[in-house]
């Protein structure tokens, strides 16, 4: 009797360590089979589904943030401070460090919330930077008049000054 209790667990046992290579193996095909669409059309076009339809990267001129960096690089010093949006962060930084080799340009993210007004650390900075750097801003923050003269450069560049 107790040979055939111990034939029984041993058999669970192995039943039970099945269930759990299948579950398993379940969890890692499933997500691959579900984004085959997208694992499929990344291998052969380099980019998925959901980057063509939300235009997350312009995938027919791949050089476009290039020349959209360069509109505004071309017209700051290379020891400027910049404040920009977070989308074009990236390729701000990479076109003047990378491609233009102006490593003395500093890139910021303007603002981290939805609500437009600068960080007071983030105003401390400007401070303490605006009498010996340019300092420009790619998008306009209103509360930025009360607080410095603002010139407009353009219609995607502004430069701050002391009042």
């Amino acid at each position: 009797m107790l040979a055939l209790l111990e034939q029984i667990f041993q058999k669970k046992q192995a039943g039970t360590r099945l269930l759990q290579i299948a579950v398993s193996i379940l969890l890692i095909v499933l997500p691959l089979w579900q984004a085959r669409r997208d694992l499929n059309l990344a291998i052969a076009n380099g980019y998925t589904t959901f980057v063509r339809r939300d235009h997350i990267y312009p995938i027919f001129a791949p050089d476009k943030a290039i020349r959209d960096a360069m509109k505004i690089i071309n017209r700051i010093e290379d020891d400027a401070i910049v404040f920009t949006d977070w989308d074009k962060l990236y390729s701000y930084i990479y076109t003047a460090h990378i491609e233009e080799g102006r490593t003395g340009i500093a890139f910021h993210e303007a603002t981290i919330t939805d609500n437009p007004s600068l960080a007071q650390t983030t105003l401390a900075y400007i401070d303490a930077n605006i009498d010996v750097r340019p300092i420009y801003f790619t998008i306009f923050i209103p509360e930025l008049t009360e607080r410095y003269q603002v010139q407009q450069i353009n219609n995607t560049l502004y430069r701050i000054h002391r009042k």
